[in-house]
């Protein structure tokens, strides 16, 4: 068994239970009707026929309730654990009189769980509408995946892609790393209790302590797995999803992220720089450690064979952070960014300035009044940083 394979054995995801069901309205920005109203266009069919990729243990019940109408939603997951719980809880809503009516009519759409390793799936059909969320980033080639994806849609087809930020987990990464340097595992016993007192240990003011204790993922010992632990985790920086949405033919169309994480807000804060490409604005606000939240791309594979070519600039290669300060990563981020901010009118101090005065620090999710020092990259001194 595959390490990948066996974390989700052990740690299905989301970890809850197999009879809970979604909440009212939860899966309506996952739907294809939804998709085609960001894109602009009719649908192309009634009966659109749907692929779940990395289909966890919820997304098949979310769907299903939205596309009643679908030919086939077809759900993959390479964990046969987190499979059946998926099995239990589509079945189990239709027997459910809490929230969906009991009169006798089509509620769900019809769903076919494959267990398989999705870059082994293969599909001669084709589907007009794949979801991909937060499983492209747990391989070793997310942009080989992708592809692979893409040659399941058919042309015309949706694909939405929720992927891991890149920079901005810069402080899950040391956190997971601080974990792990302290011999704490997936497999540690008691292991929430050991976390929580592990990172007591540090400092309150710690960007890792504060990192953990604000993490909602922190509630189960599965969010902790998921979001420290991970056997696989493997995100792409923006320009390098945008290079691989180019060779897998799929064109970038709408972000539907927290709006403080989309491109678009870039613009509100600099609008100097609106007429720039949505890929370059999400590199910069990556490398400025502001994407807070999963980047949620909508993706259309254009009819025509060809997609328009992109623009993009060269940007220094990635480098190895885990030996380095952070105020040495940083200061290579805020380089980053100066690169691609060249010939737009725009310094890099500008633009950290500005952050720093209408953005301005963390605030816990529990509490807006309490704020997180040193989460965000304009908690420190844009001369310190780049004279480190």
């Amino acid at each position: 068994m595959n390490a990948l394979k066996e974390q989700y054995e052990k740690f299905p995801y989301p970890p809850i239970s197999p009879f809970a069901l979604p909440k009212r309205g939860q899966g309506r920005k996952l739907s294809y009707d939804f998709g085609l109203q960001l894109l602009r266009q009719k649908a192309p069919t009634e009966h659109p026929r749907l692929l779940i990729a990395g289909c966890g243990t919820l997304e098949p019940l979310m769907v299903a309730e939205y596309h009643r109408s679908a030919l086939e939603i077809v759900a993959v997951d390479l964990s046969a654990r987190s499979l059946r719980q998926a099995k239990i809880r589509y079945w189990f809503a239709h027997f459910a009189p809490s929230r969906f009516s009991i009169i006798p009519r089509r509620r769900f759409g019809p769903v076919t769980f494959i267990e398989i390793d999705l870059r082994e799936f293969r599909d001669i059909a084709g589907f007009d509408y794949i979801i991909a969320s937060n499983v492209l980033h747990h391989v070793a080639e997310p942009a080989a995946l992708l592809k692979h994806l893409s040659g399941l849609l058919k042309p015309g087809g949706l694909l939405r892609m929720v992927t891991y930020p890149k920079s901005s987990r810069f402080w899950m990464r040391r956190t997971g790393e601080f974990l792990k340097e302290n011999k704490i595992s997936a497999m540690t016993p008691h292991l929430r209790r050991r976390c929580f007192a592990l990172m007591r240990t540090l400092s309150p003011s710690d960007p890792r302590r504060l990192t953990f204790e604000s993490q909602p993922e922190t509630r189960t010992a599965s969010g902790i797995v998921d979001a420290f632990l991970h056997v696989q985790e493997n995100p792409l920086a923006p320009l390098q999803w945008a290079r691989a949405c180019l060779d897998a033919g799929l064109e970038l169309f709408a972000e539907t992220q927290n709006e403080t994480s989309r491109s678009s807000f870039l613009d509100e804060i600099v609008p100097e720089l609106k007429n720039m490409n949505p890929w370059i604005k999400l590199q910069i606000l990556d490398d400025l450690l502001e994407l807070c939240s999963n980047p949620v791309l909508w993706l259309h594979k254009p009819r025509e064979s060809m997609v328009q070519p992109l623009e993009l600039p060269e940007i220094p290669k990635d480098f190895d952070e885990t030996p380095l300060e952070p105020r040495l990563v940083f200061k290579k981020y805020l380089q980053r960014i100066s690169v691609l901010l060249d010939g737009t009118g725009v310094t890099a101090q500008t633009l950290f300035e500005r952050f720093k005065i209408e953005v301005g620090p963390r605030v816990s999710p529990d509490n807006p009044e309490v704020t997180l020092p040193g989460l965000a990259l304009t908690d420190y001194s844009y001369t310190e940083l780049t004279n480190s």
